[in-house]
Parts: C-alpha cells; sequence; structure tokens
C-alpha cells in the first residue's frame, strides 16, 4: 500500500513539475495576463481606427457623388425650373382671367 501511495505521489510530482514548466513556457512567449490584456485592447484600437479611416474614405467619395449629382441636377434642372416657372405663370395667368371674366 506504501509503494502505491509513494508512485501516486511521484505521478502527481512530475504532471505539476510538467505544467509549472509549461505555464512559465507560456509567459515567457506570450506574456502575462496584463500583456495579453494590453494586446487586446491595442488591437480594437487599431481596428477601430482602421474602420474610421475606411468609413471617412467612403464618406468623402459620397460626397463628391452627391456634388457631381447636384451639377448635373443645376445644370439640367435650370430649364426644368425656368420651364415650370412659366407654366405656373400661364396658370395665374389664365386663372387671373377667368376670375375677371366671371366678374
Amino acid at each position: 500500500m506504501a509503494n502505491i501511495a509513494l508512485t501516486l505521489c511521484h505521478m502527481v510530482d512530475k504532471m505539476m513539475t510538467t505544467y509549472q514548466k509549461q505555464l512559465e513556457q507560456e509567459f515567457v512567449t506570450e506574456g502575462g495576463m496584463k500583456e495579453r490584456m494590453t494586446a487586446a485592447r491595442l488591437g480594437y484600437r487599431t481596428n477601430q481606427r482602421e474602420e474610421i479611416a475606411r468609413l471617412k474614405q467612403e464618406l468623402e467619395a459620397a460626397n463628391r457623388r452627391i456634388a457631381e449629382l447636384e451639377a448635373k441636377l443645376k445644370s439640367a434642372g435650370l430649364v426644368l425650373l425656368e420651364e415650370l416657372t412659366s407654366l405656373a405663370g400661364l396658370v395665374v395667368i389664365e386663372s387671373l382671367v377667368y376670375l375677371v371674366y366671371l366678374t
């Protein structure tokens, strides 16, 4: 019985020693918890900056496209606006003539 207990003690000692060496190796290669948390946070911030830069570029492209379309509307819309104004003027004049005719 003592031999079994001694064997179990040696097995547990070997397992604990191996586990401790593994933890030491992880600490050396990956750093401690604080270092990993800092790295994760810095990575998140970098991703945020990249996303913001990408969105700014998309916004600038959209604003340029809006300006182009507004210029096209302005050049084409002025003619339409003038036609609408003259049509509206005719409707007003016809309405006045009709009112004068009724009175």
